[in-house]
């Protein structure tokens, strides 16, 4: 018997489309698509605006939900979205808020008191990384001005996942490990100070659901581990319950033991390591020329060709042994 109140199941969405424009299984598409059509409610979440800024909106168009899929590293900028979320709460709207753990906390504890209307969903968070690296880095390294940008595409399967960048003249696939953005993020180096010492992980939160990529368990069952995304969801409230009986129908899932289904989610369960050069790294950073910033951010996280063969050794010996 689980020690945990929390339900947990390895699942994916069946509609194929979004599926693949997922980062992993679909699911939260089907809560989205279940509030708006279900109870005529509202949904935030965050999305990439012109500048490919990340930013937090609230909406009660499948279209725009859309935007909202997908993983986004940067920080989102949430505006005024709690005192939106509170305008429609005050009205009985239902509404679904998607985001961070912290940021879920911090719309409780801006609302105060619970409403039955309020639904939530957090996922496992790495860390937020910096928008100051983001912007520049767009800048810097891409020739042309991008129409789209898809973090984790799956044009080449789930678990070899790429960045996609969709440029008015052409549109560059990156494998996401090569990718300098990715590995700067990776490596940890340009988190939020406050990421390294987490105060929100743990497998019981205080959100209805939390969804990961469901990396480990179901690797047995073929059905569900196929390379198209499989999704971690774990159930922490009788709402959530509630709803996920309402919806899944749309899926195909498989119910684990949580601390069995996240076993290999670390960051579930506890905080990134702050690097030792992240303060010098950031005082250089900080004070140098838009030229040597390019130069700095190649060298520390470009992949030569030693490298790369390191990285690839490392990546077979793990799937391997």
């Amino acid at each position: 018997m689980s020690k945990y109140m929390t339900q947990a199941y390895a699942c994916y969405n069946t509609n194929k489309i979004i599926r693949q424009k997922s980062t992993s299984g679909g699911i939260f598409y089907l809560l989205a698509k279940y509030v708006i059509e279900q109870r005529n409610g509202w949904v935030c979440g965050a999305v990439f605006n012109s500048e490919f800024e990340v930013k937090h909106m609230v909406t009660n168009d499948l279209d725009t939900v859309e935007q909202m899929m997908g993983s986004k590293y940067p920080q989102s900028d949430l505006k005024n979205c709690f005192v939106e979320i509170q305008q429609h709460l005050k009205k009985y709207h239902t509404v679904l808020f998607t985001g961070t753990p912290c940021q879920v906390y911090g719309l409780k504890v801006f609302l105060r008191d619970e409403h039955v209307n309020l639904i939530t969903l957090d996922f496992v968070c790495h860390g937020v990384a910096s928008p100051k690296i983001w912007r520049e880095y767009l800048q810097l390294f891409l020739k042309d001005k991008p129409v789209s940008i898809t973090f984790k595409d799956k044009i080449k399967g789930w678990k070899k996942w790429h960045i996609k960048y969709e440029l008015t003249e052409k549109t560059v696939y990156r494998y996401g490990i090569y990718d300098i953005y990715m590995r700067s993020y990776l490596s940890g180096i340009n988190h939020r100070p406050s990421c390294y010492q987490c105060i929100f992980k743990g497998i019981e939160r205080v959100s209805d659901f939390t969804v990961a990529d469901c990396w480990g368990a179901g690797e047995e069952d073929k059905e569900l581990n196929d390379d198209k995304g499989l999704s971690a969801l774990l159930l922490h409230s009788l709402e959530g319950k509630e709803i996920f009986r309402a919806i899944n129908k749309d899926m195909v899932f498989k119910e684990y033991a949580p601390d069995t289904l996240m076993k290999t989610n670390w960051a579930c369960v506890r905080s990134i390591e702050r690097p030792k050069d992240r303060d010098k790294f950031f005082k250089v950073y900080n004070r140098i020329t838009t030229k040597e910033k390019k130069k700095i951010l190649k060298k520390i996280f470009g992949l030569n060709f030693k490298k790369k063969i390191s990285y690839m050794k490392k990546r077979f010996l793990r799937e391997v042994l």
